[in-house]
């Protein structure tokens, strides 16, 4: 179906999305950090990006803004998770090209996954 990376910190989170996603038919490809995932998104533009917003040395949404200065990956598809939904700056998210917002504590998982199917073929 499609390629999808997601920038998550947390390998439990990592491992359980992968999972998830990967029995709905994509292929998945974590990466830890900012470092990580630009490496992965240099080496290949994936379909779909779920990104995770507190992360060590650069946030989520500063890594964000880092891609969409790229023309690169203007468009690309991006779903944030994030622990802590009541932030401020998640705001700034929507100005940015995301359109979906899923809290770590109360998203459901099919849900996510069926979010992500019908992102990364549009």
């Amino acid at each position: 179906m499609a390629n999808i990376l997601i920038i998550d910190d947390d390998a439990d989170n990592c491992d359980l999305l992968s999972r998830a996603l990967g029995r709905a038919g994509h292929a998945v490809q974590c990466a830890a950090g900012y470092r990580e995932a630009m490496k992965a998104l240099v080496a290949s533009t994936p379909d779909l990006v779920v990104l995770d917003v507190l992360m060590p040395a650069m946030d989520g949404i500063t890594l964000l803004e880092v891609i969409r200065s790229s023309p690169r990956w203007v468009f690309l598809p991006v779903v944030i998770l994030t622990a802590y939904p009541e932030d401020p700056r998640l705001a700034e998210v929507a100005a940015l090209g995301v359109n979906r917002v899923f809290a770590k504590t109360r998203y459901d998982l099919n849900d996510l996954v069926r979010h992500v199917g019908e992102r990364a073929a549009a």
